[in-house]
Formats: structure tokens, sequence, C-alpha cells
């Protein structure tokens, strides 16, 4: 039996929930899954969990954030950020650049919300509960690089002095 003679029932069902919804997307806003041998397997899954919620929230930022940094490259600032921010010392940063902490919370929201995505991919809930447990999952993504951040700053700080 061929790979596309057991894909085909599949892509018949995403075909079909596509058109009985008038946008084209599934209950939990995002694309409706395709199968691996239909559209590219797990890089399929993981870019559409990055442009669909919670994810998506993080992705636009650290676009901003990676344009930040190309700018900065480019421009080669003179300035250390060592500017006093509150936020930032919030962060446990001292010595370490306010958008370089920024930076890394970011990141790891951004990874922590893609994995929570993706585990929530694979449950079944009805469109209330799914949206509830991705807002649970966009909080805790952040509070886990905050806190995450927080012990590298500390790890840093004392092996840097």
């Amino acid at each position: 039996m061929l790979a596309r003679d057991l894909a085909e029932p599949y892509i018949d069902d995403a075909i079909e929930a596509g058109r009985e919804s008038d946008t084209g997307l599934s209950g939990t806003g995002t694309l409706p899954l395709q199968t691996p041998d239909a559209q590219g397997g797990a890089v399929q899954e993981i870019a559409d969990a990055a442009v669909g919620f919670p994810t998506v929230t993080f992705t636009a930022v650290l676009v901003v954030v990676a344009g930040f940094w190309v700018r900065v490259l480019l421009t080669r600032s003179g300035r250390n950020g060592r500017r006093s921010d509150t936020a930032a010392d919030a962060l446990g940063r001292d010595g370490v650049a306010a958008m370089a902490a920024a930076s890394v919370v970011l990141g790891l929201s951004w990874i922590f919300s893609l994995a929570g995505s993706l585990l929530l991919r694979g449950f079944q809930v009805a469109d209330p509960l799914h949206t509830g447990l991705a807002v649970l999952v966009l909080v805790v993504s952040l509070a886990l690089a905050i806190l995450a951040t927080r012990l590298a700053v500390r790890t840093w700080r004392h092996h840097h002095g």
C-alpha cells in the first residue's frame, strides 16, 4: 500500500473541514492539521503552531527583537545598554544589558509557548476550553521564561563577578 493511499482519507477530511468553516480555520484558530505525508510532517506542524495562538504573540515580538539586533549589529552602536531600568532590574540583571535580558525572556517565551502549543494540539478539546488552555500556555510560557532568565543572569553574575 502506498503512502498516498494511507493519507488520502485524512486529506479528504482536512479539505472537508476547510469547506465547513467560513474562514477555512478550525476551532483552534489555526489551519487544520495535515497528515505528515500530505504537508511535510513535523516541520509543517511546527510552522502552523508558530503562527497560531498563543505562539504567534511571541513570534511577532521576536521578529521585532531580531530587527533590533540586526540594527545594532549594522550601526555598531557605542551604547552599552546599562541604563537604570526597574523592569530589567526585576530580572536580577546586574551587569547584563536590559535588551539582552529581554531578548532572552522573549526567546524562551517563544520556545516554551511553541512547545505548549504543540502539546495542546495533541488533545481534542472543545473550543472554549482550548482557548482557556492556550491563554494558560501563554502566561505559563512567559513566567517560565522570566524564571529561567533570572537563573541564567544570577549564574552569569556568579561566574563573571
